[in-house]
């Protein structure tokens, strides 16, 4: 099991290859969360990617909210969902040999609704995703000094571009799973939100938001591990078998 840094697009990401990585097992793209922080350092992620011969990409870009929004604290023109499907989408297929529908997508907290969109936005491209603490409602913490306000005029602009919003009947992503823990008290509502608009509309899905390990932290994130690991692996596989 390896980390090392890497530059994309002039910026740092993270990478971990396993000592069993093929091109048939697919890779995975993880979206951190507000303070930037990677899973380099969260051995009990590492193993799960081991098992499961998964290569991890982890852009670092702290204080991204993920969104096709232009945010000049990352760039003046290029918005960090085009940076993604482009630029990291492209730097996977070059050193990995894989590319979409092959890459998984994960994230934790804001990074969570990120990879949401992402495949919400995309399902053909991104069918198989999971997010553990998803920041889906992010319009609700608008001049709270996170960033939201630099990126839309007013809460109410914020809320038409949350992941549910995102969400089309007819093209979803096939292989999805969330959580939450019940006692995260700034986000559980959307996960719930999620849940019940999937439910309603007969999406298939895989959620749990009954397991509880503290609330919104890395105890909760990495007592998920295995389980959002083994989604990703196990959904990247079946695709290959279609």
């Amino acid at each position: 099991m390896m980390w090392h840094q890497v530059e994309i697009a002039g910026h740092p990401a993270d990478c971990f290859v396993p000592s069993s990585a093929a091109a048939e097992n697919g890779a995975v793209l993880f979206l951190h969360g507000y303070a930037g922080e990677t899973l380099r350092e969260r051995p009990v992620f590492s193993q799960a990617f081991e098992e499961w011969g998964l290569p991890v990409v982890c852009p670092k870009i702290p204080g991204c909210w993920w969104l096709d929004r232009v945010s000049t604290a990352f760039d003046p023109v290029l918005t960090p969902q085009t940076y993604l499907t482009t630029h990291v989408v492209d730097w996977i297929h070059q050193n990995w040999g894989v590319s979409p529908p092959r890459i998984g997508l994960l994230g934790i907290s804001v990074g969570g609704q990120g990879a949401l969109q992402l495949a919400f936005r995309d399902a053909l491209r991104f069918p198989v995703v999971a997010a553990i603490s998803p920041a889906i409602d992010f319009d609700r913490i608008y001049d709270r000094g996170f960033g939201i306000e630099n990126l839309f005029p007013n809460a109410e602009a914020a809320r038409q571009e949350t992941a549910i919003l995102k969400l089309h009947p007819l093209n979803w992503p096939k292989h999805q799973f969330f959580c939450s823990d019940p006692l995260d008290a700034n986000w559980h509502d959307g996960a719930d939100r999620l849940a019940s608009k999937l439910g309603s509309s007969g999406i298939p899905h895989r959620c749990d938001l009954t397991t509880s390990h503290g609330g919104h932290g890395w105890p909760y994130f990495e007592s998920m591990a295995q389980t959002v690991v083994g989604h990703l692996g196990s959904g990247l596989r079946r695709l290959n078998n279609v």
